[in-house]
């Protein structure tokens, strides 16, 4: 709790703006929160990095490439939540992808054993 950031003190903070987060443009965003935690563990796609075409077609069976990540506080155990875009294919299933896992509330680590895709 000691690294919790105020984003309204910020001279460049913005919470106004409830659609957007992360830091644009020399900005920073927080969906609107003032207060945010920073980044203090880190998970890897252990199917390693996916490749797409450039025109950024997804492969269904292929390794995701999110984009973006949550995590849910709101359910027990905590809930890392992930998905990706990708450019329409004319294909409704393959615009992208969400997937969720329970992290094992000892290690933050995704629990293996369940999980939904």
């Amino acid at each position: 709790m000691r690294s919790i950031v105020d984003v309204k003190s910020a001279s460049n903070g913005d919470v106004t703006d409830s659609g957007q987060v992360g830091r644009q443009s020399g900005t920073y965003y927080s969906y609107g929160y003032r207060y945010v935690m920073p980044q203090v563990a880190g998970w890897s796609n252990p199917d390693g990095l996916a490749e797409f075409p450039p025109e950024h077609k997804c492969k269904a069976g292929g390794p995701r490439k999110f984009s973006y990540t949550a995590l849910d506080r709101s359910e027990t155990p905590d809930v890392l939540i992930t998905g990706e875009y990708c450019a329409d294919q004319g294909e409704p299933d393959l615009n992208g992808r969400v997937a969720q896992w329970p992290l094992d509330g000892n290690t933050s680590h995704p629990d293996g054993t369940t999980g939904s895709v």
